[in-house]
């Protein structure tokens, strides 16, 4: 049996700890933590935060109401990392403990997070396809998109996928950014700050979504923000394509199954009569938004019993350990989990780096 050293109340201290230093795109997103106690399927309402207008002053003040508004968020994220341990594995320090069992436990856990986070950025229908080399002009074209949309100037964040880091951690302009004097790149793959956006990289970025079925012809009308198809529309939402005698590249942004419809961003460019559409595949793409475009909500999980269950919170991020004995394993067994859920605030404080 566990010994009165590590309990799980010290080992959650420990394991959110762990976790929340290697959260990447987990840490960046907005963290609304809830309180209370939730379960699988709870659905909450996560707070954004309140707008104003400047109002022109004339002989008094035109009061405005803090009204914060909200959007639902579900909890459907509930992952588990459970594992054995002997008795001389109780007997280790906190410190052996974590480096031989825990640490390799958080990782799973943080390495899910961060691409639950990141898998939710194809719904951003902003997007620019760079040239066929890295150029430190791409961070500047991401710029632009997030200041067209209005997007605040700080916490502006870029996260690149390994393949888009190899080819840019060797321009000047990024290869030195990580010089700054910081030593938050040792605990998160930071590369610095580089034009406005302070930038990561991230292994768990996904590649372009990929369309794996048969749409047939599209047919359209300039200026509408949807095409409709000759056989299906069930299509990845944020792959992209071209329509034939239209160079414009288009990201779905929505699909009707029903009526065959595929919703898009830009708007149609030119009239389609059953113009064929090509698909992009296997691109790379990276990740550039504001800290507010993303909400990761993590919800405490009950307490079981006080001797063999704990739950503990750290910026935003609340785990549950549970230990006890397994009679038909006759072993004790070691339970970390975390539930949350994760969902886009606002499109328009997002965008897409995608290979050409």
């Amino acid at each position: 049996m566990a010994n009165t050293f590590l309990t799980p109340s010290i080992i959650a201290k420990e394991a959110v700890m762990i976790l929340e230093n290697n959260l990447i795109a987990g840490s960046l997103a907005y963290k609304n933590f809830s309180s209370e106690f939730s379960k699988v399927g709870d659905t909450i309402t996560v707070r954004k935060p309140a707008t104003f207008v400047a109002n022109d002053f004339s002989s008094s003040i035109s009061v405005q109401n803090a009204t914060e508004t909200g959007i639902t968020l579900k909890l459907d994220k509930f992952k588990d990392v459970s594992f054995a341990v002997t008795t001389k594995d109780l007997s280790l320090t906190l410190n052996q403990f974590s480096e031989q069992l825990l640490q390799p436990a958080m990782r799973a856990l943080h390495q899910q997070i961060d691409s639950d986070v990141l898998s939710v950025a194809n719904e951003f229908p902003y997007f620019y396809t760079r040239g066929a080399s890295a150029s430190i002009g791409d961070f500047a074209q991401m710029g632009k998109i997030l200041n067209n949309n209005k997007a605040p100037m700080d916490n502006r964040y870029c996260v690149m996928s390994a393949d888009h880091y190899a080819d840019y951690i060797s321009l000047d302009g990024i290869y030195n950014a990580e010089k700054s004097g910081t030593t938050d790149g040792l605990r998160r793959a930071s590369l610095g700050r580089v034009m406005d956006f302070e930038t990561y990289m991230d292994q768990n970025i996904p590649d372009l979504p990929e369309n794996t079925t048969t749409t047939g012809n599209a047919t359209g009308t300039a200026g509408n923000d949807y095409i409709t198809v000759a056989t299906s529309s069930d299509v990845p939402i944020g792959s992209m394509f071209t329509i034939a005698g239209d160079t414009t590249i288009y990201t779905v942004t929505g699909k009707d199954t029903t009526n065959k419809k595929i919703n898009i961003y830009p708007l149609l460019q030119a009239d389609a009569s059953s113009a064929a559409l090509t698909f992009k595949t296997g691109k790379k793409s990276s990740l550039f938004f504001h800290k507010n475009a993303i909400a990761l909500v993590s919800a405490p999980l009950e307490v079981l019993s006080a001797n063999r269950t704990a739950s503990e919170s750290w910026n935003g991020i609340t785990i549950r350990v549970t230990m006890d004995y397994d009679i038909n394993t006759k072993k004790d067994i070691i339970s970390v989990d975390c539930l949350y859920g994760v969902k886009v605030i606002d499109t328009a404080l997002g965008a897409r780096l995608v290979s050409a």
